[in-house]
């Protein structure tokens, strides 16, 4: 599936699904997390650090295993009652910067969650204005789009600090083997108490302290993770 510029011209018949299903998600087992979402996400989702094109993400653990999301239930219902990461709520639609720097609106036209305007909800009214569907996703993906740039402020001053350090988990199999995820990052413990005032003044300012504390307050939920592999 290839991301398309939204249009109002070329897409006013175009419609999102009555009801979202979430089997688009269901062999993603790491999603990208932002700060605004912290408050519910560490009660459920174990908050780590990864690294792609040069820059720190913060993300989170969905599953324990390769291409199985325990929180997407077999026929795409997502299994989580209270919280669905923005990136998963905002899906079809997503903010991409142009060569030119310019911010567009994008989404998977080919999507199952997009259909006919007879068949869903209409992205556009018959005068090509915004419907408040439509408003909704734009709205999340704007918030996601501003808490990008705080988030790679924080991962740059991480890295800068060398609070970071790889993390493998190591799952046990009831047949004695065991399942390796690799590729996260962890707050070095050690480091983080060492930490001199200037350099924790400094985390503060920038909100990164809230990612550490979350990251931190969130890792019993990879028991919870484990208990809900073991019980389907």
């Amino acid at each position: 599936m290839s991301w398309t510029p939204l249009s109002k011209t070329e897409h006013s018949e175009k419609a999102l699904v009555k009801n979202k299903n979430f089997k688009f998600a269901e062999r993603e087992i790491i999603t990208d997390l932002f700060n605004f979402e912290f408050e519910k996400a560490i009660s459920c989702v174990p908050i780590f650090f990864a690294e792609s094109q040069n820059k720190i993400r913060t993300v989170g653990l969905m599953g324990l295993e390769k291409n199985k999301n325990l929180f997407v239930h077999e026929g795409g219902m997502w299994m989580l009652p209270h919280f669905i990461p923005a990136t998963i709520a905002s899906f079809p639609f997503r903010a991409l910067d142009t060569e030119d720097k310019k911010n567009i609106i994008v989404f998977k036209e080919d999507s199952d969650l997009i259909v006919n305007r007879a068949e869903g909800r209409a992205l556009f009214d018959k005068k090509g204005n915004e419907t408040d569907v439509l408003k909704y996703y734009l709205g999340l993906v704007a918030k996601i789009k501003q808490a990008q740039k705080i988030g790679d402020e924080v991962g740059v001053l991480l890295k800068k600090l060398e609070l970071l350090e790889q993390f493998n988990l190591k799952i046990p199999r009831e047949d004695g083997t065991t399942i390796e995820i690799s590729g996260l990052q962890k707050i070095k413990l050690s480091v983080f108490k060492a930490l001199d005032d200037d350099k924790f003044l400094e985390l503060r300012k920038t909100s990164a302290l809230d990612f550490i504390y979350a990251h931190f307050y969130s890792l019993s939920g990879i028991q919870a993770l484990m208990m809900l592999r073991n019980r389907n």
